[in-house]
């Protein structure tokens, strides 16, 4: 039995799962190509069968030919970013369970227990997103192999649901009764900003939002100073992350300075996620309120958003970057990959919270 916990991120797909007791994880890159024909097909056998599965994953659901993952890129694919999440949820957490029961060399028919990690607002669509994916996993084909998974549960969790977890529990470690408090989990990703409101112990849908500006703004903003092409986004990104302003675009020799694309995005990125904490944000802090902070995002600009905490008093044990479910990550997974200064354990912590809890509220097969 397959039980795993999927983060449909915009920039990354994060996957924690347990194979026969051992704990473990996946990332796939988001992009997921329109249908193809049986002459790409033919293509993709020929120039991916011996690659990793996640990074050369490709299905057949029904009478569509569908790629997902880093491979898509070559036959046009793209991370929708325009869309909702939950339009390709299917198809993706698909190729994650393809991928996880052949890197496991598990058999063809097994059962699997899927939690998805889904925006507050697109909850309306949950459920009936689960059973998509539940109707579809009885029968498919990942990489030319059909596959037959039982699923009786797929549940859905709001995003940010993890970090409120890891948070409630540290508190109750200090003895500190969390339902008086109230959590306010702050979710910086590529496509929006999302503000999540929890009090005694349940999410508060009317009191969230995930309308906030994504990272994609210093991305874009950046390279219109510069001029630097839409297909080289990536490498922008990069560079947002390594601090390194050289780099090298593709069809270039020469190495091109960022340093003005870099202050240019992060200012304007900067600028608008303010206003929108000004907006929706300051209004929930309290003289007890818990901040928890997670999304890809929030390390590149952790300096600025400690600045704006420490104006409205959010002192520094009310807040949390989620220290304590990195360190468990690092732990489990190795430092290399996870090191508490690398932007992918942030990335983690939600998917990994959450597969936590909800590995205890496991249902007998």
């Amino acid at each position: 039995m397959i039980q795993t916990l999927i983060d449909l991120g915009q920039s990354l797909t994060k996957v924690v799962f347990s194979d026969r007791g051992r704990l473990d994880y996946l990332l796939m890159s988001p992009e997921v190509t329109s249908p193809l024909t049986k002459e790409h097909l033919q293509l993709l056998q020929m120039h991916n069968a011996t690659a990793a599965p996640e990074n050369a994953a490709w299905l057949e659901v029904g009478d569509e030919l569908r790629v997902v993952g880093s491979a898509a890129e070559n036959f046009g694919g793209d991370t929708g970013a325009d869309e909702r999440k939950e339009r390709r949820a299917v198809l993706k957490t698909l190729a994650v369970l393809g991928a996880i029961r052949e890197r496991s060399q598990l058999p063809s028919q097994l059962t699997a227990q899927v939690g998805l990690l889904l925006p507050m607002t697109e909850f309306t669509d949950a459920l009936k997103v689960c059973t998509k994916i539940q109707e579809a996993a009885a029968d498919f084909s990942f990489r030319g192999q059909p596959v037959n998974l039982s699923m009786p549960l797929c549940k859905p969790y709001p995003e940010g649901f993890g970090l409120f977890l890891g948070r409630r529990s540290e508190l109750s470690l200090r003895n500190i009764a969390p339902d008086s408090r109230t959590f306010l989990v702050l979710m910086l990703g590529h496509r929006n900003a999302s503000i999540l409101v929890f009090q005694n112990g349940q999410p508060q849908p009317g009191k969230s939002t995930s309308n906030g500006p994504g990272f994609k703004e210093a991305i874009e903003s950046g390279a219109a100073v510069q001029g630097i092409l839409a297909r080289d986004y990536g490498k922008l990104l990069s560079a947002f992350v390594s601090k390194n302003p050289k780099v090298v675009f593709a069809g270039e020799s020469q190495v091109r300075d960022v340093s003005e694309a870099l202050r240019v995005g992060r200012a304007t990125y900067w600028g608008q996620l303010e206003s929108f904490l000004i907006n929706n944000f300051v209004r929930h802090v309290d003289a007890t309120c818990e901040v928890i902070i997670g999304g890809g995002a929030s390390m590149l600009i952790e300096s600025e958003l400690i600045e704006f905490f420490n104006q409205l008093g959010i002192e520094e044990v009310r807040r949390s970057f989620g220290e304590g479910v990195r360190r468990g990550i690092v732990d489990r997974f190795g430092h290399d990959k996870f090191a508490l200064e690398n932007s992918l354990s942030i990335r983690m912590v939600d998917a990994f919270a959450a597969f936590q809890h909800f590995q205890r509220q496991q249902v007998p097969i």
